[in-house]
């Protein structure tokens, strides 16, 4: 699965706002889009959700795109959708 921007390791600050700013570009222009968020707590009991998204590029081929790695305080999926607005 690639990164939400190819290299390296994960971008921090202005590059992390303009490579989310280019993938909600290519999301708005996807056929088929899906978001998939998984959670785990680990043995400290501290919740972590990651986001990942998957979409139609403009070549028609599936890409996979890691969004976001969170510690959210609460479990409740109906917080869960903030962290991909974030």
């Amino acid at each position: 699965m690639a990164g939400l921007c190819e290299g390296g390791n994960e971008p921090s600050g202005p590059l992390i706002a303009n490579c989310k700013e280019e993938l909600l570009a290519e999301i708005e222009e996807a056929e088929f889009v899906s978001v998939l968020a998984d959670e785990t707590t680990d043995i400290s009991k501290r919740f972590q959700l990651v986001i990942v998204v998957r979409y139609c590029n403009k070549e028609g081929k599936a890409a996979e795109k890691f969004w976001g790695f969170f510690n959210p305080t609460k479990m409740q999926m109906q917080y869960q959708s903030a962290y991909f607005h974030s």
